[in-house]
Parts: C-alpha cells; structure tokens; sequence
C-alpha cells in the first residue's frame, strides 16, 4: 500500500480588495480541484 497526502490551503479575506486580483468568491463542486 502506498502513502496519502493531502494538502488544504485556507486564504483569509483581505482587509483592502481594491488591491487583490483574481477570480470572485466561489466554491467548488468537487471535492478535487486542479490549478494550472
């Protein structure tokens, strides 16, 4: 049997979001996501 890893990230809001760039809040619809 081999290993497991998991990792889970958590980004607090930022306090100033006039300055953040990126995608608007959101949730995913399974439980693996993939970033590229």
């Amino acid at each position: 049997m081999g290993a497991m890893n998991i990792n889970m990230n958590y980004y607090p809001p930022c306090p100033n979001s006039s300055i953040t760039m990126g995608a608007r809040r959101h949730c995913d619809g399974s439980c693996i996501t993939l970033l590229f």
